[in-house]
């Protein structure tokens, strides 16, 4: 007997017994809140169900759709991060060739005499956008007018930034500078044409070529050159720096990205990091 029936059943067996009003009210009252408590248990069981189902159908959805697009949700950002669709070949240029290495061991030397010594500003700014270029741009003057032209280097580091506070300079706070810095990250084809453009060839261009080979052959989508001194620094957005900045011909600026004049800048204690003990210094004591 189903419980429909069972419930017609045991009302009609009620309805024969006289018992008075009362308790016949009663009795009336805890069948019915049984068939209501019976019906609200179907309700909660199917509800239960239902919402299984729906967990279950989400959870497969959404598998399905990663695994779609697992293949392109990469992130390469100013560092690079390497995933399983890019490549990185490292390359380490010659810190000879640049100009303050002709007067200092720019990574010893202490950082009191740099500072005394060379004409560049020192500023704490921070690097609110970073781009990559494999073009220079150099002015010249001629006949009173200054002109510009755009040379191929291997890679430039293009930072925009934001001064906080001007150590030596003449700069106001708030103020936009564009700096531009020796090396960065480019893609391969970009960072040849410097190469193929002057019919040069780096000392080890068959490694170069021979990882690039190796990346493609290993089905990497695009391969970058990350193109660092030794001991340079990597700018990031968002971070602030101490800066050592000399200002060229237009409204541009160079820094030098040493490990010993490019240091990270906390603002809360004023104090900048010692890139080769990793701890922070007073801003005073390193400088004065």
């Amino acid at each position: 007997m189903d419980d429909n029936k069972l419930d017609l059943f045991l009302k009609e067996k009620i309805n024969q017994i006289q018992v008075p009003k009362e308790i016949n009210n009663s009795f009336e009252v805890t069948i019915n809140e049984k068939i209501l408590r019976r019906k609200s248990n179907h309700l909660k069981y199917v509800a239960s169900i239902v919402v299984f189902l729906g967990v279950i159908l989400s959870v497969l959805f959404f598998n399905i759709k990663y695994n779609q697009n697992k293949d392109i949700n990469y992130n390469i950002n100013n560092n690079m991060q390497v995933d399983n669709l890019y490549g990185i070949i490292d390359v380490i240029k010659d810190e000879e060739q640049d100009a303050l290495c002709y007067i200092y061991d720019i990574d010893e030397t202490d950082i009191k005499a740099i500072f005394n010594s060379l004409d560049y500003d020192v500023v704490i700014a921070k690097v609110e956008n970073i781009s990559y270029t494999n073009y220079d741009t150099k002015y010249y003057t001629q006949g009173g007018q200054e002109y510009v032209k755009e040379d191929y280097v291997p890679v430039r580091t293009i930072a925009d930034v934001k001064i906080l506070k001007s150590i030596r300079g003449d700069f106001k706070q708030n103020e936009s500078l564009v700096v531009k810095a020796d090396g960065g990250i480019l893609e391969y084809n970009e960072y040849m044409k410097y190469w193929n453009n002057y019919n040069m060839k780096p000392l080890d261009i068959d490694r170069i070529e021979k990882e690039y080979n190796d990346y493609i052959k290993a089905g990497k989508e695009k391969v970058y050159i990350s193109d660092f001194g030794k001991n340079d620094i990597k700018l990031e957005e968002g971070k602030t720096y101490m800066m050592f900045i000399r200002k060229m011909a237009g409204n541009e600026y160079f820094t030098n990205l040493s490990k010993n004049l490019l240091r990270e800048y906390d603002e809360n204690t004023d104090m900048i990091l010692n890139n080769t003990t990793k701890e922070y210094e007073s801003l005073n004591t390193v400088l004065y």
